[in-house]
């Protein structure tokens, strides 16, 4: 029993040896992937912003499928779901789920700014990740709503 002990401390000692070297050790690959991804990022948060003055032309059929029930406030466009191209290949459904996903990061940010100031646990880092995960747990939510999918609890 004290082998397999020791052989276990051992492993995580090597693997924490790993992951503290990875995240403290710069080199130049790290640099670019770390750019690449920022350069997407700050991309993707640009097309979903300024989705809503994009003019894009839909030749899909708007016909209105028969509804259960009558909603005022929804409007059905077969276009909404279309990937297009000026949006690099995101419908408008997904440019909106993203700037509720940007703007909870930043409500979130927000919130993570004021706790720190006043010297409380919890900061902006913290709070972010928080506020994006909600958001995501209710995006997700919703996607499994529109698809029909029941998860059993």
């Amino acid at each position: 029993l004290t082998t397999s002990n020791n052989l276990a401390t051992m492993r995580l000692k090597t693997i924490q040896k790993f992951v503290s070297s990875y995240f403290t050790e710069p080199s130049g690959q790290k640099y670019l992937f770390y750019l690449i991804c920022l350069c997407y990022v700050v991309v993707t948060s640009f097309v979903v912003i300024a989705e809503p003055y994009i003019e894009i032309a839909c030749s899909e059929d708007d016909t209105q499928p028969e509804l259960e029930f009558d909603n005022a406030l929804y409007v059905y466009s077969k276009c909404n779901t279309v990937k297009q191209a000026k949006l690099l290949y995101f419908s408008r459904v997904d440019c909106l789920r993203g700037r509720h996903l940007l703007m909870a990061v930043f409500l979130g940010a927000l919130i993570g700014y004021e706790r720190r100031s006043s010297d409380r646990p919890a900061g902006i880092r913290t709070m972010s990740r928080e506020c994006f995960s909600c958001i995501l747990m209710e995006a997700m939510h919703i996607v499994l709503m529109m698809r029909r999918i029941v998860i059993p609890v």
